[in-house]
């Protein structure tokens, strides 16, 4: 039985033998301030450059940080730290005119906050880990690269208010990429000190929680109805589900948590399970620097032996099967080229046992999957037995934490790993790129790919864009560098006062503008 009472703090279950002045005081402490829970633990930053990997760390990073635009609730593009911009015919030019605007320090956020931060993310030596999502502005990869002096960088302070940006060729989404904490101003090279978004942080415990604050020198303040945000750790799912029960806590599952089938259907019974289709995606990586999974038929021979229809179905609760290796609304892609087929699998892995000259029984391949998620640790068990049991090869499970795990993928120190990602903004170009960019985990390389995309970058005509984007992704399904399983489908139930709180396409959830009524 779910109560909402809203005790915040378990020791706040005593405000009912206070006085009436006091149990005032405790509801308007509940009615503004919201707590929730990352069910995969700490950020290991509060830096921008570091939030961006981390789904939990981008919705900490709206909260804390404010760049140029923001995404709105209904979706479309609003402007934040800028109040208006001009762009150029050719869309190759920004202007932003920057609004008054400060740190949480009371010193004034400028155009030059800007340039020196997007500077430090395309340094050479860097640990921006996403900088190639600068990549769109003049002369970013050279400048990332080393071969081109920073001072080329197609951004120029025009003065303390204006911002002027020179684009490589026209990028139709610059303005959703602007509203990626990434490209929020910062002011130091490690942890920062000061704030400019709705909020600042208050405390962090860490492994316990983190207290975050509203920014009384946030240029919108007055549109901030929470006072405080209370994110805890508890990385257990049963507590978490209880406390939500008790009104301890507002928001459980999605993005922050995943919810275990069986308090799925609870919620569901109850009203109370809230559902998006996003922009995100279970992809099953291969690392093809190992010598058999560099192979093609290896890899449609895994592939085809995973009935995707029965994983939505009862690993992935409410998961939408992916045949395409796009997300469903992103695929160029019209009819279903991956499929489950485990004659012509054990077809194709018998064609390549007799080029390799081994038996099956000796191959032997590790998949890491996330431990903290309890359908990734299913699914990992699912394509054991699956691939066990139609291919004959041995397959060891190794669960990690992710934020030793994603790690890990970065340095290419896995064989197979299969997690969620995101589409950060609504164009499939960005996901054909990663397989040719710095975040290209399986270490796959065509270069026709490269080619078809290099080409689809300078096209002009939306027609012909998307033919040519078609053309690569029909690539992917031909060499299968990663095995597309299931678009991914946030469910989640809040606090039923809670409104406010905005889900992007990725499905990132934004608390700045959230209230309890």
């Amino acid at each position: 039985m779910f109560v909402f009472k809203r005790f915040g703090l378990s020791i706040l279950g005593i405000v009912m033998l206070l006085s009436s002045c006091q149990q005032h005081e405790n509801k308007k402490i509940r009615s503004t301030t919201l707590f929730v829970n990352f069910l995969e633990g700490d950020p290991p930053s509060l830096h921008p450059f570091q939030l961006q990997n981390h789904i939990r760390g981008r919705a900490l990073g709206k909260l804390l940080y404010e760049g140029l635009t923001r995404i709105a609730e209904n979706g479309t593009i609003e402007m934040a730290g800028a109040i208006s911009y001009d762009r150029s015919p050719s869309g190759l030019e920004y202007i932003f005119y920057l609004r008054d605007h400060k740190w949480s320090d009371g010193s004034d956020v400028t155009a030059h906050d800007y340039v020196k931060a997007w500077t430090w993310a395309l340094s050479p030596q860097s640990d921006c880990s996403s900088s190639y999502y600068f990549f769109p502005i003049l002369n970013a990869r050279n400048v990332k690269k080393g071969e081109t002096p920073s001072e080329s960088l197609g951004v120029i302070a025009m003065d303390s208010k204006r911002l002027k940006i020179t684009l490589e060729r026209p990028t139709p989404y610059f303005l959703t990429l602007l509203a990626h904490p990434l490209f929020s101003p910062v002011d130091a090279k490690e942890e920062p000190k000061k704030f400019n978004g709705p909020f600042v942080l208050n405390q962090w415990d860490f492994g316990s929680k983190i207290v975050c604050k509203k920014n009384p020198n946030f240029w919108n303040q007055e549109a901030v109805k929470l006072e405080c945000i209370y994110i805890s750790m508890i990385q257990d799912c049963a507590a978490t589900y209880s406390l939500f029960e008790k009104g301890e806590l507002d928001w459980i599952g999605d993005p922050l948590s995943q919810l275990p089938s069986e308090y799925v259907v609870h919620l569901e019974q109850g009203g109370l399970l809230k559902s998006k289709v996003v922009n995100r995606y279970f992809w099953v990586y291969l690392n093809l620097q190992n010598e058999k999974l560099n192979s093609s038929f290896f890899r449609h021979a895994l592939s085809l032996s995973i009935d995707r229809c029965q994983v939505a179905r009862y690993i992935f609760d409410h998961y939408q099967p992916l045949t395409t290796p796009l997300p469903l609304s992103l695929t160029l892609l019209r009819d279903s080229p991956v499929y489950f087929d485990l004659e012509r699998a054990k077809h194709l892995f018998e064609k390549e046992l007799q080029v390799l000259d081994v038996n099956p029984c000796t191959i032997v391949l590790s998949l890491k999957y996330c431990s903290e998620v309890h359908s990734h640790k299913k699914m990992a068990e699912y394509l054991k037995e699956v691939w066990e049991k139609n291919l004959g090869i041995q397959v060891e499970l190794i669960g990690e934490q992710w934020n030793h795990l994603f790690p890990s993928i970065q340095s290419g120190d896995y064989q197979i790993c299969g997690f969620v990602n995101s589409a950060y903004y609504n164009d499939p170009i960005e996901l054909l790129d990663e397989q040719s960019q710095e975040q290209n985990y399986t270490h796959w390389f065509s270069t026709e790919y490269e080619k078809i995309l290099l080409q689809a970058k300078e096209l002009i005509d939306p027609d012909k864009r998307r033919a040519c984007l078609a053309a690569a992704e029909k690539i992917l399904v031909e060499e299968m560098p990663f095995i597309p399983i299931a678009n991914v489908t946030h469910l989640y139930a809040h606090h039923p006062t809670l409104k406010g709180y905005r889900l992007d396409h990725a499905g990132c959830v934004d608390f700045s503008y959230a209230y309890l009524y």
